[in-house]
């Protein structure tokens, strides 16, 4: 895999994982502009 692959991949279960433990639209909406 490459080195941007894995970062996308991380990057990803990150951000379902913040959006899982922590509510808020404010901070979901930051995330989908990400």
């Amino acid at each position: 895999m490459s080195p941007s692959r894995v970062m996308h991949s991380i990057f990803r279960a990150t951000k379902d994982l913040v959006m899982t433990c922590i509510p808020g639209r404010s901070l979901k909406t930051v995330l989908e502009m990400m």
